[in-house]
Parts: C-alpha cells; sequence; structure tokens
C-alpha cells in the first residue's frame, strides 16, 4: 500500500492539488489547533474522502461552551470562538483524485490552521 502525509496552510480559496505521487484511493484531512500559538481549549476536525464522497466531523469546545457536528458535504469544516461567538474559520469540499493527485476546494481560507494531509492507494 502507498502512503502519502504532509502539512500546508492555505491562505486563500480556491483548487488546492497536493501531488502524492501513486493513484490515490481514499485521503483525510486533519486540523487542529492554530500553530505556533499555545492555546487552552480544543478543537480540531477530521475530514475523509474517497475522491466523491466526503464526510468531516469537527469539535471545539472551551470553558464558554462548545460544538459537535458532523456533515457529509465537506472535506474540511474548523471551528474558532471568533468575536465570542463560534464560527467556521476553515472550510472545503473534495474536487477530485487523479493518478498522482489529491485536489479539494478551499472555500473559507485561514492560514493560521495547518493541514495534516494524508492519502494512501
Amino acid at each position: 500500500m502507498a502512503y502519502f502525509v504532509g502539512t500546508i496552510a492555505h491562505g486563500s480559496t480556491g483548487t488546492k492539488t497536493v501531488s502524492v505521487g501513486f493513484q490515490p484511493l481514499g485521503m483525510r484531512i486533519t486540523v487542529g489547533q492554530k500553530f505556533g500559538t499555545a492555546q487552552n481549549f480544543a478543537h480540531s476536525s477530521i475530514g475523509v474522502s474517497d475522491g466523491v464522497d466526503q464526510y468531516c466531523t469537527s469539535i471545539y469546545q472551551d470553558t464558554t461552551g462548545g460544538l459537535t457536528k458532523s456533515v457529509d458535504d465537506k472535506l474540511i469544516s474548523h471551528y474558532d470562538r471568533v468575536g465570542g461567538t463560534l464560527t467556521e474559520v476553515l472550510a472545503g469540499t473534495i474536487n477530485s483524485f487523479t493518478a498522482t493527485q489529491v485536489k479539494y476546494n478551499i472555500t473559507t481560507a485561514n492560514a493560521n490552521y495547518n493541514l495534516l494531509i494524508e492519502a494512501w492507494g
């Protein structure tokens, strides 16, 4: 089985292409806390796709409250508290798999978060 892992942050929207070097059969994107910043609360999102279908589950919890949310129309759906309101600060959907790449669309960009991208084939 072939496996790829890497990290990237996106400060702009649009279709993003990651070369994995093999025909992917599946992928996972995991997002955690802001990189380079110590945060004393928990938030993460994990999205998976087979190149067509997608599913993402997100959690956020701080001393004010939290949320747990699962969706089947996004690959990325990451939340943070902005101005006192829980807000989706990073979002994206699957685009496609090619012979050597995974492609996804960033619909809400935020360069403060690293995406951990895994692909297998």
